[in-house]
């Protein structure tokens, strides 16, 4: 339900980012604001790009704001109980076996190993 939620706010957010700053540029294109039509051409391109740098942060600011209202996650990760188990069993296997790094006896090891072949 949580993701469902989180992919409706992205998709919301990521629609206005596009729709809001192209409706105010169509808007002072077209003179759709009243008052517009007493500003030099220069003067309105300034305008119109400002106002829709500043909804595309007012965008991502409320996205974020969004974002932070966000349930936080469990309070402490669960490990998955069956590479939990997997694990165990290795370290378990690991351990069992006699070691045959130490000095002196890996002689001792490969000897044995021959005395019971025979």
């Amino acid at each position: 339900m949580a993701v469902n939620r989180v992919m409706v706010v992205f998709s919301v957010a990521s629609m206005l980012m596009w729709v809001l700053p192209i409706g105010v540029l169509q808007a002072f294109n077209w003179n759709l604001i009243p008052g517009l039509e007493d500003m030099s051409p220069k003067s309105r391109t300034l305008w119109s790009g400002g106002i829709a740098v500043v909804c595309v942060n007012v965008i991502i600011a409320a996205y974020i704001f969004l974002a932070l209202q966000e349930p936080a996650p469990a309070a402490e990760p669960q490990p998955d109980p069956v590479f939990l188990r997997r694990a165990k069993e290795s370290v378990a296997a690991v351990t069992a076996k006699p070691s045959t790094s130490e000095p002196g006896k890996s002689g001792q090891a490969e000897a044995e190993k021959g005395v019971k072949a025979e």
